[in-house]
């Protein structure tokens, strides 16, 4: 049996930040309903000139600066020099999409919204969180980077009942 090479046609970057309560920073997509995290598509020439992840920080510094308001030198502070990354995938296996957790802030976004569990998943419901996004989303709700336990619970109870 001939095994068929996995290659993604997109990969796409978010980040996923958190306010003190534990609420998760999204963004509005352009044009659109959708809520995202900030971040974006990755173009391989934008970063062919690094050697490792240290491309990461200006690439988040400017996509939470035009796309939450928040001020680059914050975020680019936060970024850890390898931090984890968290994947998941479009159904039709075109598109990757990773997940990396900036950390927790108190500054105020000001054209993007902290966003408890609970209305993350009651957006999930109504289709305005794809599929991508709210796997990243639950995971990022619990990792140990969220200040919130009771949010941590409720996003591992969603989780396990889909892997039911």
């Amino acid at each position: 049996m001939k095994t068929k090479r996995l290659v993604f046609k997109k990969v796409v970057f978010y980040g996923m930040l958190f306010n003190l309560l534990g609420d998760i920073l999204m963004c509005k997509v352009y044009g659109s309903s959708d809520k995202v995290f900030p971040g974006g598509l990755v173009n391989t020439r934008d970063i062919a000139g690094y050697d490792d992840e240290t491309w990461l920080r200006r690439f988040f510094g400017r996509a939470f600066e035009e796309q939450a308001g928040i001020p680059s030198e914050i975020i680019e502070a936060m970024i850890q020099s390898m931090p984890a990354h968290y994947i998941t995938y479009s159904n039709d296996l075109s598109v990757l999409y990773v997940g990396i957790i900036i950390g927790k802030t108190d500054f105020k976004p000001k054209t993007a919204h902290f966003i408890r569990v609970v209305d993350f998943l009651r957006m999930v419901n109504f289709g305005v969180i794809k599929r991508p996004i709210k796997r990243l989303g639950l995971r990022a709700f619990i990792s140990r980077d969220c200040p919130n336990e009771s949010y941590q619970e409720i996003a591992v109870k969603v989780l396990k009942k889909e892997h039911k």
